[in-house]
């Protein structure tokens, strides 16, 4: 399957991650982010096998790590229901062991598509290398604004985020444009590795705080409050495009025959 007919087919379940995202239903937005990776596994067969086996490892992780997510809310109900769910210590500590292996599956998705970048050639190598940092830079701040942008509805408060992101924005073109391909790697690893370390992040501040009387650890409903509507659409329209990036990009400059930018 070519670069353009792959695309056209991940058209479908992103708009079904998308929609399912906008309207808060984990089960709908969970089977289009993993209809997703099922697409991505879907490797051309010239690229070399020890390089689809890697980015296939990384789908599968990526997937774990998608049912991890979801599993509870899909499971116990809306957003109160998860809230008095969690109230209870047994419970709580449930929640935490789904949130901790949507992390662990995260970051072993990392390595798998670590690995399967190491073995893209020297030269595009090298730039992905020094991209890959700035982009998690890039990213993580342009993540920051975002979120100052959804608490402020007024024009005032979302002036300067709208200006940080627009810049955040031409900051990657510009990277696209000078580099090419190698920076598209980059840049979808970059992004990856933001969500893995929010997710790394979330895991942390849910953990169960073991010997304290029940109620008194207040983080819990918060935590447990999971973001809908657009917040939601917006996370998972960053993990999809940090995947398909990194895997189509990943795939394309490994292939023997390609010719990197």
């Amino acid at each position: 399957m070519s670069t353009a007919k792959r695309i056209l087919a991940l058209l479908v379940p992103v708009a079904v991650a998308l929609a399912g995202a906008l309207a808060g239903s984990p089960v709908v937005t969970g089977t289009g982010v993993i209809l997703v990776y099922g697409v991505l596994a879907f490797q051309d067969p010239a690229v070399p096998r020890p390089t689809r086996l890697l980015l296939r490892a990384g789908l599968l992780f990526l997937a774990v790590a998608q049912v991890g997510t979801v599993w509870v809310p899909a499971t116990v109900g809306d957003e109160q229901q998860v809230l008095n769910w969690v109230a209870d210590p047994a419970n709580h500590r449930v929640y935490w062991y789904w949130q901790l292996l949507a992390a662990s599956a995260m970051l072993l998705a990392c390595v798998c598509l670590a690995a399967a970048i190491a073995r893209i050639p020297r030269e595009p190598l090298d730039r992905v290398g020094l991209i890959t940092p700035l982009a998690a830079g890039l990213i993580l701040l342009a993540s920051i604004f975002l979120d100052l942008l959804t608490v402020g509805r007024s024009i005032e408060t979302a002036f300067v985020p709208l200006v940080a992101l627009a810049a955040c924005a031409l900051v990657a073109i510009r990277i696209l444009s000078r580099h090419g391909i190698a920076a598209a790697v980059g840049l979808g690893a970059g992004t990856l590795a933001v969500v893995t370390y929010s997710k790394l992040s979330y895991a942390w501040y849910t953990r169960p705080s073991f010997g304290e009387p029940v109620g008194s650890d207040v983080r819990i409903p918060e935590a447990a409050r999971q973001a809908l509507d657009i917040d939601l659409a917006v996370a998972v329209a960053v993990l999809l495009t940090g995947a398909i990036v990194t895997v189509l990009t990943c795939a394309r400059l490994n292939t023997p025959e390609s010719a990197p930018a």
